[in-house]
């Protein structure tokens, strides 16, 4: 598809696999000029080659300098920014007394202060619009807690404890602020976690990316606040 200089603008965090690689596809065949960013320069690539997004952002959020540096050429090839998809997300189950400080580190560094650090950064782009908005890729797991989820259950909570002020905080300055807090998804994300899941029952990146476009499709006097998106079959 091809896109004007007026066309609106998203950065998907996470965006090289899974819900955040789906969003890219759905949200450029929206008409949006689409930058896509992540850790992995390989991944990044070939979802820029298999999305049709316009431009790859190579960055770790737990690295200010980097989310600096990303920022600046966002600007630079943009010059605007209409959506922020904070999607990026790490997670490991582990018990309480198995967790380190390392598995700790990464999880809050990346789930919740990595999209603290991106969204400051993002609002006075996405507000000088004044018709920005944040869609925030969260889980279940920001408002239930499971055994063996300790750290990953912090991160998610607090992402959207953080999500909900940003709310409140900006409601009235036409920026909307959407929570997507999906089950279990069928992502490269369980391909590194132990245990046996049916993953056929998972929802599909598509049908997620395909609930989050309804909620941004709404007209601006309409704010889909939290969407809660299951698999039909029930939790795993």
């Amino acid at each position: 598809m091809s896109h004007r200089n007026d066309s609106p603008c998203a950065l998907i965090t996470g965006g090289s696999a899974g819900i955040g690689r789906a969003l890219a596809s759905a949200l450029g065949d929206e008409g949006y000029r689409v930058a896509i960013c992540g850790r992995h320069e390989e991944r990044l690539a070939e979802a820029v080659a298999e999305t049709g997004a316009s431009l790859e952002l190579v960055c770790d959020l737990r690295d200010p300098k980097a989310v600096e540096a990303a920022f600046s050429l966002l600007e630079k090839e943009f010059g605007r920014l209409d959506l922020l998809v904070n999607n990026a997300g790490v997670g490991r189950f582990l018990s309480v007394e198995d967790t380190e400080e390392a598995d700790w580190e990464a999880m809050i560094g990346t789930n919740l202060t990595g999209t603290w650090r991106v969204t400051r950064r993002a609002l006075p782009l996405l507000l000088a619009g004044k018709a920005g908005a944040i869609l925030n890729v969260i889980s279940v797991a920001g408002r239930k807690a499971f055994p063996g989820s300790s750290a990953y259950c912090a991160s998610k909570f607090g992402m959207l404890g953080l999500a909900e002020s940003i709310r409140e905080e900006y409601r009235g300055r036409g920026l909307r602020v959407i929570n997507l807090l999906p089950g279990a998804v069928d992502t490269p994300f369980w391909d590194g976690i132990d245990g046996e899941w049916d993953r056929s029952r998972m929802l599909r990146p598509e049908t997620v990316a395909e609930a989050a476009l309804g909620a941004l499709r709404l007209p601006p006097e309409a704010l889909a606040e939290e969407i809660v998106l299951g698999p039909a079959g029930g939790a795993l």
